[in-house]
């Protein structure tokens, strides 16, 4: 009689799904289990270590909720598997890059089971080659099936056992060493015959006798892309092949593994040191792959046909070259950090790059100097340097970003056959963004209006990465038609720290137009003074209470309209400071003689001291102010010296500045210099 909750789908497909259940009317309830497919509950138990859910009826026991309660309520659910386990025995082998020697399949009584293949490179077996076998013994005899077999029925027709099955090899005893010339043969001549070992003898690698007039020897390799095993000539060993079936390779979309077959054959590749080639271009937002190329001053095209290019990688240059770039390659170091520098290079006048004694690898490309006017990178890309097989040139292969907002490497095509990436730089845009303040009532006769108003900008790229360290040029103006506007401030320059982040103080009437924001960026303004009622509007769209006192828009391109951000202050009432002030009151006393003839006027001065304090750790360029009476004399001095020290050449800290005297409308700036003990 008890409700039911159903809890359904949990763990489904391995994972973990959690669901939580709201009770409004308190009562006891149970918890109900349902169990599919090759599960099953086990026997029911109280333990805390036992499975609380009957098997019978799927159901635990009553649980009691009341409102407001405080317990915590667990409930164990134990299953099993009804099925039975397939064990693939490697036999001799592991798995690689690991101590297990065994792969498990699960399997359900009756069902058709899939033999797995041998042939996967996570199953190794040194000098031994896969056979596509499995035998219910360990020597071959019993039950055999091949890989890929579809057994009827499956293995078991009952459940809860395991069934191994014994993976079949074939031992390698010799195999052949083959020199590779790494390049085209019209290019690189000279031949080397091959060598025959037996496994375990001593074999000393040979001296290259390869001529490439292009670069110069640097050793051999495992394979092709520089990325195996290093031998040097002469080098000793009994191991130059280190049993290892699968060769790594790749193919020009990716890395492959191709299984060897008998006889063996394992190549050794040259190396060949030689510059590595490529371009730095002008790209667009809307066209990053297609690359446009012209002869290259350096090593113009002997070719005569026309049409795509041909020739060799260093034939070409860009339409739209990129000048003064600066790069560097490093390699990689094993835990994915920049090794040592390899290579540098700055882009010229068609944006060559020449990255001089360069061999095969893997490497990160990283620019360290972007041109004015250009998007900086903010990343590196980890680059693919292969050997062309039609021109023996180094060419960037292949390439991935560390950084979404990064551009893809650009690709262009020579020799007809061959392509070889370049780095695109996308030039920026600029446009204008004014930015203005001004108080609901002008009146002069109001403070506020020479009210220091300080603005937080915040700028972001086309994909909301922070600008940083950038400067934004900027004019100052006054507001059209606002009484009593404050002087227009000087020209100036607006710096982006490491976050995108600026800051601008403004007065009643100001306005300052910045130059040169970048098209596409995004810039957002938040009002960091406090004090009044803030509205705000874009571009004329009518003011509007903004109680965030932030806004946001988008750079338009160059022929758009130049984005404008106006900010309005009512009902304006500036928050105390850290400031005091000694108001001098004059009480006027009489003293009369008895007929009054003579009258003593003198004045006794009260002086009442009235303190205003401000934490001014929040922000190092914080403005602050006070609404003081004219004719006020006002200090400042600081109070808490902690972990304050005074500045080289400046006042030191807790002295009091030189007393300063209001007038109307007129600002009064008490500077406290302080320096922390971290400089």
């Amino acid at each position: 009689d008890n409700p039911v909750w159903d809890v359904r789908n949990y763990g489904q497909q391995g994972g973990n799904e959690f669901i939580t259940k709201d009770f409004s009317i308190p009562g006891e309830y149970k918890l109900r289990v349902n169990v599919s497919g090759p599960y099953e509950l086990i026997a029911y138990g109280q333990g805390g270590d036992e499975s609380n859910i009957h098997p019978d009826t799927g159901l635990s026991e009553a649980i009691n909720f009341s409102e407001n309660g405080a317990r915590e309520i667990n409930i164990n659910i134990g299953i099993k598997y009804k099925g039975y386990i397939i064990k693939y025995d490697l036999n001799g082998g592991h798995i690689r890059g690991t101590t297990k020697t065994a792969y498990y399949q699960m399997a359900e009584v009756g069902r058709n089971v899939y033999i797995i293949t041998q042939k996967n490179r996570s199953f190794l077996y040194p000098y031994h080659l896969p056979v596509e076998k499995w035998t219910t013994n360990p020597d071959g005899t019993g039950t055999v099936y091949m890989a890929n077999q579809t057994v009827t029925g499956g293995l078991s027709s009952v459940g809860d056992v395991v069934i191994t099955l014994y993976a079949q090899w074939e031992k390698v005893d010799n195999y052949t060493v083959r020199y590779n010339r790494a390049g085209p043969s019209e290019l690189i001549t000279g031949n080397m015959s091959d060598d025959h070992v037996n496994f375990g003898d001593v074999y000393q690698v040979r001296n290259n006798e390869f001529t490439n007039p292009n670069a110069e020897f640097a050793g051999w390799n495992s394979n092709s892309a520089g990325t195996g095993r290093s031998f040097y000539e002469g080098q000793t060993l009994t191991d130059v092949w280190d049993g290892d079936p699968y060769i790594e390779d790749y193919n020009g979309y990716g890395t492959t593994y191709t299984l060897m077959s008998s006889p063996i054959v394992y190549n050794l590749y040259a190396r060949w040191r030689q510059t590595l080639y490529t371009f730095k271009y002008e790209s667009t937002p809307y066209n990053q792959w297609t690359v446009d190329v012209i002869s290259n001053p350096d090593h113009p095209s002997t070719s005569p046909t026309g049409g795509l290019p041909e020739g060799n990688t260093n034939n070409w240059a860009a339409s739209k070259p990129v000048v003064g770039a600066k790069f560097k390659i490093t390699k990689i170091n094993d835990d994915g950090s920049e090794g040592e520098v390899v290579s540098q290079a700055v882009s010229k006048e068609h944006g060559q790059l020449y990255f001089k004694h360069m061999l095969p690898g893997d490497y990160y490309l990283i620019e360290e100097e972007t041109p004015d006017g250009y998007f900086p990178i903010h990343g590196k890309w980890t680059i693919k340097v292969r050997t062309d097989t039609f021109t023996g040139d180094l060419v960037i292969a292949d390439a991935t970003k560390s950084d979404s907002t990064m551009k893809d490497l650009g690709r262009y095509l020579y020799s007809g056959k061959s392509a070889n990436l370049a780095i695109p730089n996308e030039k920026m845009n600029f446009n204008k963004v004014t930015l203005s303040v001004r108080i609901s009532d002008p009146n002069p006769e109001y403070a506020s209006i020479n009210q220091n108003f300080r603005y937080k900008l915040t700028f972001l790229g086309r994909d909301f990465e922070p600008m940083k360290n950038m400067s934004f040029n900027y004019i100052g103006q006054n507001v059209t038609g606002v009484a009593n506007a404050n002087p227009a401030p000087l020209d100036g320059t607006i710096e982006t720290d490491e976050n995108g982040v600026a800051y601008i103080t403004l007065k009643h009437g100001q306005q300052i137009q910045i130059q040169n924001a970048v098209s596409t960026s995004k810039i957002s303004v938040y009002q960091i003074t406090d004090g009044g009622d803030v509205y705000t509007q874009t571009n004329e769209s009518g003011f509007a209470f903004n109680p965030d006192k932030a806004v946001g828009v988008t750079v338009s391109e160059p022929s758009g309209n130049i984005q404008v951000i106006d900010y309005k202050i009512m009902n304006f009432s500036p928050v105390p400071t850290g400031i005091h002030h000694m108001n001098n009151k004059s009480i006027l006393l009489g003293v009369g003689v008895i007929v009054f003839l003579m009258l003593v006027a003198y004045s006794v001065y009260v002086r009442k001291r009235r303190y205003h304090r401000m934490n001014l750790s929040e922000d190092r360029d914080i403005y602050a102010s006070r609404m003081v009476p004219k004719g006020v004399k006002v200090d400042a001095y600081q109070e808490d010296q902690t972990e304050i020290k005074p500045p080289v050449g400046g006042p030191s800290p807790g002295i009091r500045n030189p007393h300063h005297r209001s007038r109307d409308s007129t600002d009064l700036q008490l500077p406290i210099w302080m320096v922390s003990d971290t400089g």
